[in-house]
């Protein structure tokens, strides 16, 4: 998906906010006058709102725990998931809060246990389903977003033979094998992913593989995977830290 052609980091500063004013009427010309540009801009905006959704559910789902809702899986959808972004700040300070609290009340937390409770299935930002759609495809993407996990890996299997640098089938099959508690597959899948730095999928499958060799209880590489998160930054930074103080 993502290509060598776009400088990634000025998106991202466009994104956030950083650029210059004189960047910015520049960058927001050149998208006008390149619509790959523009959908390369898009896509990463959908990137870091998937990864705030992520933390946002994980957030909620403890929330709910807590108080004792047994519906505290249950998903709405992208949709729902995606308007919990606008109050990430403060969601951010809360699971801060119960996170010093894990670390107090279970210090010698079993990698499983960790894993249990950082888990959280990534949207499907490529291709969401329409709530009203009937005639729905049978591909990868749908397959995962259903949660038909064991044949979202088998269609991705027919997917990735004909487009194997495919990232983000990569990514996504990676997160079904984890689902089927397939974690050698998953490590697999993501390891490729990590030498791609121009991947949209690069930050989330560095995140993953972390989870899925907690999961494969391979506590010292989760443990050297979460410091690759701490030196590279980006979206996953704070999460990665808390996580590595548990282990």
């Amino acid at each position: 998906m993502a290509g060598e052609k776009f400088d990634t980091e000025r998106i991202d500063r466009f994104i956030n906010g950083t650029l210059t004013e004189e960047e910015r009427g520049q960058f927001e010309s050149m998208m006008q006058t390149d619509p790959e540009l523009k959908a390369e801009v898009e896509l990463h905006r959908d990137i870091k709102v998937g990864a705030q959704a992520y933390f946002d559910q994980e957030l909620k789902d403890k929330l709910a725990a807590a108080e004792g809702d047994p519906t505290s899986k249950n998903v709405e959808g992208k949709q729902a998931s995606f308007r919990l972004w606008q109050t990430l700040g403060v969601a951010a300070s809360a699971v801060l809060l119960v996170g010093l609290a894990y670390i107090f009340l279970n210090p010698s937390a079993d990698p499983q246990e960790l894993y249990l409770s950082y888990y959280q299935p990534y949207p499907n930002i490529v291709n969401p389903l329409e709530r009203s759609q009937t005639d729905l495809p049978d591909d990868g993407m749908s397959n995962y977003e259903q949660e038909n996990y064991q044949k979202a890996v088998e269609v991705f299997d027919q997917e990735l033979s004909e487009n194997p640098q495919s990232d983000f089938r990569l990514f996504y099959q990676a997160l079904s094998y984890l689902e089927i508690g397939e974690a050698e597959k998953a490590i697999g899948n993501l390891q490729q992913l990590q030498g791609t730095v121009s991947s949209d999928f690069y930050q989330p499958a560095q995140w993953y593989l972390a989870l899925a060799y907690l999961k494969n209880a391979d506590t010292q590489a989760a443990k050297a995977q979460l410091l690759k998160l701490l030196q590279n930054g980006g979206d996953y930074q704070s999460r990665a830290r808390e996580l590595a103080d548990k282990l």
